[in-house]
């Protein structure tokens, strides 16, 4: 066999962390599905609109038909959600207590400037505490207003191990670049909303005794109408 007819293993190709499988989308499909099924589950027990106004006239459940109770606890739900996604970004802001905004000016910005880029991960805000002994960091935000809150010992970090801080940093940013603080906190929103709903339920359930006890009383203590006939007699 000549030497031209044999053909050499091929090198390996070089692994690429950013394009590995991931099961987080699986994961949030999961999830979705399940809080939709609690929900509609949780539409059946809830009072619907007509009791707020005709308490002691309306029906306990809301609705006509077991559908439509379920859509109604799912839409209570979108709300609920969209309410606590939408307050995420103030409720992380507050994680740390007091901070400063960093400007586009800070050292900090050339050394995480260049790495967002190369990760496709671009930041647009730099927030920094004023703990010097927190050494911790958190991303949230989404596309435009992506941002990196880091703890004041990080300036530590980044003038003695420069090499510890990009790592701490690119740690971070892969969050966003797999987008995992979109499933994050969507995913903490389902679950808020979720637990409200279990809430309410609950509160409902114990009420709905004293409703009739009320709705019981109030037929036994309101004064008779006698018919004209008889009055006149």
């Amino acid at each position: 066999m000549s030497a031209s007819s044999t053909s050499l293993p091929s090198p390996p190709a070089k692994l690429n962390p950013n394009q590995l499988p991931s099961g987080t989308n699986v994961y949030f499909l999961v999830l979705i599905i399940t809080s939709w099924m609690f929900a509609f589950w949780s539409g059946q027990f809830l009072p619907g609109l007509d009791y707020f106004t005709t308490p002691f006239a309306a029906p306990i459940q809301p609705g006509i038909n077991f559908t439509r109770n379920g859509l109604y606890g799912i839409a209570i739900w979108f709300v609920c959600t969209a309410f606590f996604f939408a307050y995420h970004t103030t409720a992380q802001r507050r994680l740390f207590g007091a901070v400063d905004e960093l400007q586009p000016q800070h050292p900090l910005w050339g050394k995480l400037g260049a790495l967002s880029l190369h990760m496709g991960a671009g930041v647009r805000r730099l927030l920094l505490d004023k703990n010097i002994m927190n050494a911790d960091a958190i991303a949230f935000g989404f596309r435009k207003n992506r941002t990196i809150l880091m703890g004041k010992g990080l300036l530590w970090l980044a003038s003695r191990r420069p090499s510890d801080f990009m790592a701490r940093m690119a740690h971070e940013l892969g969050h966003f670049k797999n987008g995992d603080v979109k499933y994050a906190f969507l995913s903490r929103a389902m679950f808020q909303a979720n637990v409200l709903l279990m809430l309410v339920v609950l509160v409902w359930l114990c009420f709905v005794p004293a409703r009739v006890v009320l709705m019981n009383y109030y037929l036994f203590t309101a004064p008779a109408v006698l018919p004209e006939n008889h009055i006149r007699a």
